[in-house]
């Protein structure tokens, strides 16, 4: 690899033609080439740059300070006239994004933006320029850092998905060891040792949840990590193995509830609609019978078979009266909360977000103020593209399943948009 190779996962390291280069000596060196590194897009005044990095020092110090870490910086890393790494003047200075050089960090969100997540977890190394607590840094080291944790998240859903356990308790074990205080993460790699009938490696992987919970944070394990704990001696001790797992009790199948049978072809040809839609073919499924037939019980296989792919489940229902405009939709994507819906206000153009925020406030962002009004048609149709478009953003994230409940009862509006977004599928 020719240029400059920059790695800031998991600490600081320099490279230049697959040689590592010696450690620059200051550690605000180090953090100041960081910085401008990843804040390249534009030019970064002297002044500012010497009052974040050495505060406690007056101006005149802190200046001097500032010019000795880019002599090293520029003595380290061979800055040449003839390819300049560091540009600027007088006043300010900059990280030359038209050198030759590799990142790490841009690596890693490439892969992802590429959906190549294998690639992205093994670029991933360990935090942002792990062991630095300098407060320019916590912003970036924390949005990295959920993008892993999701990454691993979503690698170890589609090996599981595959029918590949191995692979699976493997990311579900590093996913487990990077966020030790997520109970929902050991909770996976005790599922999945069950599934492979490693019985005691989950009830360690639980002991070291309790371990972690009570050296850490002084708490215990929740009810529900209890209660999959237990299942599991109880599974161990029965010598059976039910399949497919289920999230929605201790083990892997609710005892209470029925066999579910007579809708087994139904259901395998949901679930090979599941698979298309997990290679990129989406489509849309209509299920239509009196009441009492099993709809809703098939229904419920179907959003557990989603949900054992690794995919989103959106869930809106129609009522008898018809209620709000686009209100199945909007229930849909009121589903949306927390980390995902930021991420998915951040995919939708504001102007978008402006037309949805009546809708779906959650996936509004800072949201301009709403278009003036217009006709209602047009209106109409332009929540109509609004909804599409919001649609369409969550599916970049994730394959999603959306489910809405007694159709026959929906509104107009929500038929038309429908429609349109099925002839964007």
């Amino acid at each position: 690899m020719s240029g400059l190779e920059i790695r800031l996962l998991g600490g600081f390291e320099l490279a230049r033609e697959g040689r590592t280069l010696e450690q620059l000596p200051l550690r605000a060196a180090r953090s100041l080439f960081a910085y401008l590194v990843l804040n390249r897009e534009r030019p970064h005044t002297r002044d500012l740059l010497a009052g974040t990095f050495w505060p406690e020092f007056d101006d005149s110090r802190a200046r001097r300070r500032l010019s000795q870490a880019l002599w090293q910086v520029r003595t380290t890393i061979g800055d040449e006239d003839g390819e300049r790494y560091l540009v600027g003047g007088p006043d300010t200075v900059r990280f030359n994004p038209e050198a030759e050089f590799w990142l790490d960090v841009e690596e890693f969100e490439r892969a992802l933006e590429g959906d190549d997540i294998v690639h992205a977890v093994d670029v991933y190394r360990g935090d942002l320029l792990a062991g630095f607590y300098d407060d320019w840094l916590f912003i970036d080291q924390d949005r990295l850092r959920s993008r892993f944790l999701q990454a691993l998240e979503r690698l170890t859903d589609g090996e599981l998905a595959r029918g590949d356990l191995e692979g699976a308790l493997v990311h579900a074990r590093r996913l487990a060891a990077e966020d030790e205080f997520d109970e929902d993460a050991h909770r996976r790699v005790m599922r999945i040792a069950v599934l492979l009938g490693r019985h005691n490696e989950a009830l360690r992987q639980f002991e070291e949840c309790r371990r972690i919970l009570s050296e850490e944070l002084g708490s215990q394990p929740s009810p529900e990590t209890i209660a999959l704990y237990e299942a599991t001696l109880a599974d161990r001790d029965s010598g059976t193995r039910i399949l497919p797992p289920r999230e929605d009790t201790p083990l892997f199948e609710d005892s209470t509830r029925a066999p579910f049978v007579g809708r087994e072809p139904e259901r395998a040809q949901f679930a090979q609609r599941l698979d298309d839609t997990l290679d990129g073919r989406g489509g849309v499924v209509l299920i239509e019978g009196e009441a009492g037939v099993g709809k809703t019980r098939l229904l419920a296989e179907v959003v557990a078979d989603a949900r054992w792919r690794g995919m989103d489940v959106l869930w809106g229902r129609s009522t008898p009266s018809g209620g709000r405009p686009f209100a199945p939709l909007a229930e849909a994507l009121e589903g949306i909360a927390g980390l995902r819906a930021r991420q998915v206000a951040g995919k939708i153009d504001p102007a978008w977000q402006s037309v949805l925020a009546p809708l779906a406030p959650a996936l509004a962002g800072d949201a301009p103020p709403a278009p003036a009004p217009v006709h209602r048609s047009d209106e109409q149709a332009r929540m109509r593209e609004a909804i599409a478009t919001a649609f369409r953003s969550v599916a970049s994230f994730a394959p999603t399943l959306v489910v809405l409940e007694d159709a026959h009862w929906a509104d107009d509006d929500t038929i038309q948009a429908l429609a349109q977004l099925v002839g964007q599928i």
